[in-house]
């Protein structure tokens, strides 16, 4: 599957016809970004979304470090996502994904100084 939905995925996801100009085989350039997310993790995708202002910064900037927990346990309980170890094992895994790509989108605008 490419980066972009083309029409035909398009139609299957929103159950309506692809946008105006979309070929079949080629990307909608109007359609938004899809992420599919299986029914049985969609309450952590959910919770993971929601924490999305709850991560911890360093002191002196840069990319987050990873997520409150704290926090992000409150919002477990207020949202009614049960905290158990599945919870917790996908919720790490999606923090460390996330971390990942903002570090690295972080070293990419902040190159090292000196560096050629």
């Amino acid at each position: 599957m490419s980066a972009r939905p083309t029409a035909s995925d398009w139609a299957e996801l929103t159950g309506k016809p692809a946008p105006d100009g979309a070929e079949d085989d080629s990307p909608a350039d109007p359609a938004p970004d899809v992420v599919r997310v299986w029914s049985g993790v969609w309450p952590i995708f959910e919770l993971f979304t929601m924490a999305e202002r709850v991560w911890r910064y360093p002191a002196l900037g840069g990319p987050p470090i990873g997520l409150d927990w704290g926090q992000v346990r409150a919002l477990a309980d207020g949202y009614g996502v049960p905290w158990d170890r599945e919870t917790l094992t996908l919720l790490q895994a999606a923090e460390v994904e996330a971390a990942g790509i903002w570090t690295a989108e972080w070293r990419r605008k902040n190159p090292p100084k000196g560096a050629r």
